[in-house]
């Protein structure tokens, strides 16, 4: 009986043992095996250890502050706000006026080529007699350089006809309007306006349709000359008129005036001179509805004559800086304004 349970006991002790060995080596197994890891076909796929930067991202919120890589984060509410409602001022759309001058007029070409090589955009254009051609040409598509060379070929063929008279017309359609024969105000590339008097209402009226060459025409006749016409030409009433072209649109109206203060005529010419000093009256009384006029440095050149026309160019050209830096300055003022209400809009606007 001792013997059978001294037996029994050796054979426990005897097991125990091999279990114990066993998972000796299995553990070292293990560990040999982590030890001696080789990748299938070159791909890892055990997992890196963790690290603090590689924790996933918490999102922030205007309470939160992360620190990374020894700098604190901290998100700005103000500074957030304020770019979402910063608005760019090349985007304030611009509304231009020309206006009327004859042979002076050729200053208008100098201002849009200075205007268009700053980069900004011309959104709206009107204008009265030559000025409302310049812009008609513009808005097609012509190029300030292409619009040079028309007047310069006008310059040298012309005749010595009245202005006003049907023969000075005639030339004028003949250089100028006849490539408009075809062409409808509402297809032009840029918004364009073409401002007439009409008999009937008694008021100017505004053309954004139409066809552009017989609206151009009438924008050469006086009423003085052509009482029987229902629309004439508008200068004879206003030339600058702002609240049209911020009812089409544009939040920054900018006047361009080639006739100044003076009418000085190479012909003698009591008519065109009675008709300029008018058109003259009309500006200053206009010139306070827009946001921004300019007087270009031209008076001292005859309106009836292209003798200047070069030295027109170049003055207005110079004077073009002056005007693109006060439009620049006119867009940033509109354009904080506009962020000051949309910043107080958030808080509730009626």
């Amino acid at each position: 009986m001792l013997k059978v349970l001294s037996y029994l006991i050796c054979g426990l002790f005897l097991i125990s043992c091999s279990n114990i060995s066993f998972l000796c080596q299995k553990n070292s197994s293990e560990n040999s095996s982590k030890n001696n890891y080789r990748p299938a076909m070159g791909v890892d796929f055990t997992p890196p250890e963790l690290t603090v930067q590689d924790e996933a991202p918490r999102i922030r919120t205007e309470e939160t502050v992360d620190i990374l890589d020894g700098k604190v984060f901290v998100e700005d509410r103000e500074e957030r706000n304020h770019n979402a409602n910063k608005i760019n001022p090349r985007k304030i759309k611009l509304g231009l006026i020309l206006g009327p001058g004859l042979s002076r007029s050729v200053g208008h070409i100098s201002v849009l080529r200075s205007i268009e090589r700053s980069g900004t955009r011309i959104d709206f254009v009107s204008g009265t007699e030559m000025g409302a051609i310049i812009g008609a040409m513009y808005a097609s598509g012509m190029t300030p350089e292409m619009i040079e060379w028309n007047f310069y070929k006008y310059f040298r063929e012309k005749s010595n006809a009245k202005v006003f008279s049907p023969k000075w017309i005639e030339e004028i359609d003949e250089h100028f309007l006849k490539k408009f024969q075809n062409v409808r105000v509402e297809k032009l590339k840029k918004y364009f306006y073409v401002p007439l008097y009409s008999k009937k209402l008694k008021k100017v009226v505004f053309f954004n349709k139409g066809n552009l060459r017989n609206l151009l025409i009438l924008n050469l006749k006086t009423r003085t000359q052509s009482p029987g016409l229902e629309y004439t030409n508008a200068s004879e009433f206003e030339v600058f008129n702002s609240g049209f072209m911020r009812s089409a649109g544009a939040e920054v109206v900018v006047g361009i005036d080639a006739l100044g203060d003076k009418v000085s005529l190479k012909d003698s010419n009591e008519f065109l001179y009675g008709v300029y000093q008018r058109f003259i009256g009309n500006i200053k009384k206009d010139k306070k509805s827009v946001d921004l006029y300019f007087p270009l440095p031209l008076e001292n050149s005859h309106l009836d004559s292209d003798e200047d026309a070069g030295a027109n160019l170049q003055n207005a050209s110079d004077y073009a800086q002056k005007i693109i830096l006060e439009i620049d300055k006119k867009r940033e003022l509109k354009a904080k304004a506009q962020e000051n209400v949309s910043q107080n809009c958030e808080n509730g606007c009626v």
